[in-house]
């Protein structure tokens, strides 16, 4: 396998996490050529970790550090504030793809372990038709659920989960299917790709910058889901329906309905929708008596339907 990929990883307080990724990809050292980190100015101890796992000698923020190891070159670039996900994504394919010497990115976040062997099988499918590969995520801990289309035109499927319509592994054998979603959890892009589509939209700050990517990429290339090519969540999500809404309740809801101001198929997706998804949510956060939840469903519908942008919440703020 060609030796011009990069790993781009970002990271924010998973230094455990992180060095258990790392240790894992240096079997891959015939593989790839590169890895870039992007810390979200972490304050856990993750840049003394790496120090210590002999990735970077020192450390200055905004501002990209290389250094060669066990055949690989690392770069670091800690970012001098935690402006999430969606910026280190953002920046980490900027300067990736500037770099010229990559022909492909292997993304993924800190909290992700990839089988030995995931990568060789994602650049199986790759081709010109087929510039992004995905892995599969299902394990005995974790079910992957992979989208195969994202219905635009209903507005009466308020929820995201709702709107996507979900592929059968029962009624196909192929080892891969084309699908129009994917998380930034291991998904390999060509560079090429890159350079037509533009680099994910930073101002989600978290979630959606992923399928907002994913959307833009359906039109110009195939996204190929891998069945045979696993990787590992490290932190299984729970669904704790009786938990009071957080500041990443915020996010979701607000960037579902930016996805759907700028992506629907007709004004009632794009107008109604939002204010359905308004009145069920505070509907039921009013019948529980959950004050929080009504603060945080009314700021992220204010903030959704007039398009504010960016990171406009402050994690733990609600």
């Amino acid at each position: 396998m060609k030796k011009n990929i990069c790993i781009l990883i970002v990271t924010f307080n998973r230094k455990k996490n992180l060095e258990k990724l790392l240790n894992s990809l240096i079997c891959l050292k015939e593989q790839i050529s590169g890895i870039f980190i992007f810390d979200n100015n972490s304050t856990d101890g993750t840049a003394d970790m790496l120090k210590k796992m002999n990735i970077i000698d020192y450390i200055v923020k905004n501002e990209v550090i290389m250094k060669k190891n066990n055949s690989i070159d690392y770069y670091y670039y800690k970012n001098n504030q935690n402006e999430g996900g969606a910026k280190g994504f953002h920046e980490g394919l900027r300067r990736i793809s500037s770099m010229k010497e990559f022909e492909y990115v292997w993304v993924m976040d800190d909290d992700v372990l990839p089988e030995p062997d995931c990568l060789e099988k994602l650049m199986k499918y790759q081709s010109e038709n087929a510039m992004i590969t995905i892995p599969n995520r299902t394990d005995e801990n974790f079910n992957d659920k992979v989208c195969i289309k994202i219905d635009k035109k209903n507005p009466f499927k308020i929820f995201m989960h709702k709107k996507k319509i979900l592929y059968n592994n029962e009624i196909n054998e192929k080892n891969y299917v084309d699908v129009v979603d994917m998380p930034f959890e291991g998904p390999l892009i060509n560079c090429k790709l890159i350079d037509k589509i533009g680099l994910p939209d930073e101002t989600y700050f978290i979630q959606f910058d992923d399928t907002d990517y994913a959307t833009r990429a359906v039109k110009f290339t195939k996204i190929k889901f891998i069945k045979n090519a696993t990787l590992h969540k490290q932190i299984i999500p729970t669904n704790d329906k009786k938990r009071q809404m957080n500041w990443k309740d915020y996010y979701a809801y607000r960037n579902d309905i930016l996805y759907c101001r700028k992506y629907g198929e007709n004004i009632f997706v794009k107008y109604l929708t939002p204010i359905l998804l308004y009145v069920n949510l505070m509907g039921k956060a009013i019948i529980k008596r959950k004050e929080k939840n009504i603060k945080v469903i009314s700021r992220a519908f204010y903030d959704g339907y007039t398009e504010k942008k960016g990171k406009t919440v402050e994690p733990g703020e609600f």
